[in-house]
């Protein structure tokens, strides 16, 4: 091992290793006696260099101390990274289900209107187009008609719940058949 080694990662393995190997030397000379713990002296470098392996050890320790945080950083991280994934899945379960039940609910009232259009083709026809104009009305402010259409309907405006004709509104235009 390095003199590196040795002073400061595996002080403890070198001093384990030199007692199993002296105790197998004094049982090869069959001497009796039992080496029960080795301790290395103090190893200090050179005071020249000194500095320099300390700026060494240093960086090893502050190496050691980012790998920790890194790895309890990662520890920290990953549980939350599966949570999350976890959590976006179920709802994208359950946006699926929703979706799936209002679709096969779409389906249904279809196949009721259908059944209802076999029938009365004509009355769920004109049912089917008044619900689509009641629904569709309200958020329309203008509208243009074409031909004598237009000159039968009076424009009427709510003021204070009553309908009323407005005064100073003359009756729609009729768009000429070209203009279409």
């Amino acid at each position: 091992m390095t003199i590196d080694e040795v002073m400061i990662e595996n002080r403890a393995k070198v001093q384990d290793e030199t007692r199993v190997f002296v105790q197998r030397l004094m049982d090869a000379y069959q001497s009796g006696v039992i080496i029960t713990d080795v301790k290395l002296q103090a190893a200090d470098p050179p005071e020249a260099v000194k500095d320099a392996f300390h700026d060494v050890v240093r960086a090893r320790e502050d190496r050691e101390r980012l790998i920790n945080q890194a790895l309890g950083y990662q520890a920290d991280l990953l549980p939350r990274a599966r949570g999350a994934a976890q959590q976006i899945l179920r709802e994208a379960e359950g946006y699926k289900e929703k979706r799936v039940l209002l679709a096969q609910g779409e389906a249904t009232r279809f196949l009721s209107v259908l059944a209802e259009y076999e029938k009365a083709k004509e009355v769920t026809r004109e049912r089917l187009h008044l619900e689509t104009v009641e629904r569709i009305l309200p958020e329309i402010d203008k509208l243009i008609v074409d031909g004598d259409i237009g000159q039968r309907l009076i424009p009427l405006m709510a003021f204070g719940g009553v309908v009323t004709p407005p005064a100073n509104i003359s009756p729609p235009v009729a768009l000429p058949e070209t203009s279409r």
